[in-house]
Formats: C-alpha cells, structure tokens, sequence
C-alpha cells in the first residue's frame, strides 16, 4: 500500500505542478515575443500531464480491486494523501515559476534556433549547458509578489471562484470517482465510468471562461491595454484559486463520492 500511495501521490504531484507551470508559457511568450514557440513548448507540457492522468487512475484502480478481492475496506487515506500532493504541486510551482519563466525563455529561444522539437529535446537531454541553464535561471521569488496579493478586491471576481471550482472538479474527479466504486463494489464500473463526466465538467468551465479570460488579457499585454506587471497578478490570483480549490477538494472528495454514488443509482 506504500508503495502504491507514493508512485499515486507523485504522479499526481507531476501532473498538477505541471499544469502549473503551464501559465509560464503565456509569460514567456511575452517576454521573448516568440507566441508560436511558447505554445509548442506548453503542447508539450500538457501532453506529459495528461499522460500521468492515464497513469494515475489504473494504478488507483488497481489497488481498490485488491482490497475488494481482499475483503478489506476501502479508507480517504490514500486519496488525502493525493489531494494533498495536488496542493504541495500547487504550491511549488507557483514559487519555481519565476525560476521556470527564465528557464522557458531560454529553452523557447533555442527551440526557435533549432526549428525541430526532437533536435531541440535531444539537445537539451545531452547537452552540457542545459544544468548551467538550471543554475542561471533559479529566482526567489519577489516579495512583491506576495504584497500584490492583499490587493484581493481587484480580483474576487467571477473567474476566481470559476477556478476555485474547477480546482475541486479536477483534483477530485478521478479520486471521487474511483472512492465512489468502493462505497458500491457492485456498481463499481458504473461509478468510474462516470469521471469523464465530471471531468468534463471541469474542461467544459475552463474552456469556457478560465481559458479566454487568461488569453484575452494576454492580448491586451501585446496591445499595451495593460502591464506585464498586472498579468502576472493576474496569473498569481489563478495559481491562488487553484490552491484554494485543492484544500477544499479534501473537504468535498466524500460528498462528490456520494454524489457519484446517487448518479450510479438512478443510471
């Protein structure tokens, strides 16, 4: 059971640290003026996130089916424990972003240079600068950073809650779903069938409003209609939002559960 909660706790701490570092994308494009770059480099990104998605539930469901067959119950530890690993993924990435913004840069350049994803990762793989680069790039994060965020009445809008819910939706859709089927053994299909529901639910809000909220004032950086300095704000009430909604996910993984459950039911 060790070892099964730490390879779930890590795959969901690279999945969401990634998502996280995501927003540096949008940042780098900015600054190096290289948009085409910096989203080929975020491609990349999300495809490695969603590959530690894929990893994640079978290894989780795997464990659940043992203790099923093994007559034992079923716990929210080991789910805790991968809730908690979304919010320290949360927490780090939003601190190694100033860190990551000066390390995408410079990757974002050389891939520019290069004109090549697989020339540009097998030179970053083999490469002698890419550690120099690790070592050029490491920031502290500016205290300012911090002050800005007592700034909070400019920013308790409705997109900062919209990602406080689909922060909850997403740490908790596979882990309600995959707790769902150990409340119901006999349903259990039924009740993992279901994550695609709630994480479409999740995509359908970000999609909706967290997406073009986050490029329109990206365009409005490009247009001068606002600062770098205010985007970056911006991107620091998102990656606020997001911690938030990953300490609420330990207090609604039960409910979202039972409310699985009552789906499965009247399926």
């Amino acid at each position: 059971m060790v070892k099964e909660t730490l390879i779930i706790c890590l795959l969901t701490f690279t999945l969401n640290i990634i998502g996280v570092l995501a927003y540096s994308t949008r940042i780098t494009g900015l600054r190096t003026k290289l948009y085409g770059a910096s989203f080929s480099v975020y491609n990349i990104l999300s495809l490695v996130s969603r590959m530690a998605t894929v990893l994640q539930a079978p290894i989780l469901a795997k464990t659940i089916e043992l203790n099923i067959n093994a007559g034992k119950s079923t716990d929210t530890t080991i789910f805790r424990w991968a809730i908690f690993a979304a919010f320290l993924a949360t927490l780090l990435g939003a601190l190694a972003m100033p860190s990551f913004n000066n390390l995408l840069a410079i990757a974002v350049k050389k891939y520019y240079q290069l004109k090549s994803m697989p020339r540009f990762i097998i030179h970053a793989l083999s490469s002698k600068k890419t550690l120099t680069s690790f070592g050029r790039s490491f920031t502290i994060p500016s205290k300012q950073n911090f002050i800005n965020l007592l700034n909070y009445k400019a920013y308790l809008t409705y997109n900062f809650f919209i990602n406080i819910v689909v922060s909850i939706i997403s740490t908790c859709a596979v882990l309600s779903s995959l707790y769902a089927g150990c409340l119901i053994p006999q349903l259990r299909a039924t009740a993992n069938s279901l994550v695609g529901i709630v994480n479409g639910l999740a995509m359908v809000l970000s999609v909706v409003f967290i997406d073009p909220y986050v490029s329109l004032i990206n365009d409005e950086v490009i247009h001068e209609v606002r600062t770098e300095q205010t985007f970056k704000q911006d991107i620091s009430y998102i990656l606020f939002a997001r911690m938030l909604g990953t300490l609420l996910a330990q207090l609604l993984l039960v409910p979202i559960a039972q409310a699985i459950v009552y789906v499965a039911y009247k399926m």
